[in-house]
């Protein structure tokens, strides 16, 4: 936008007027980063989540095997 357009702007409507304008353009601008910012982490935060139970299940299964081939917990 042009100097002399704004400037035409703030002398039709008033100062006030543009700077609500302004900071409403701004909010709606830094909430709708902040969105897309946070469904990228959540995103992410599924992806580390699916990996760990991953380990977790095969380890269960390693320790499964194990316990198997010993023969299990015996009471001494």
């Amino acid at each position: 936008m042009e100097v002399n357009a704004l400037s035409q702007i703030i002398m039709t409507i008033g100062f006030p007027i543009v700077a609500c304008c302004a900071c409403g353009w701004f909010i709606f601008y830094m909430t709708k980063a902040h969105r897309e910012e946070l469904q990228r982490f959540q995103d992410l935060h599924n992806t580390e989540i699916k990996e760990i139970t991953a380990a977790i299940n095969n380890n269960t299964l390693a320790l499964q095997k194990l316990v198997d081939k010993i023969g299990g917990m015996e009471d001494e």
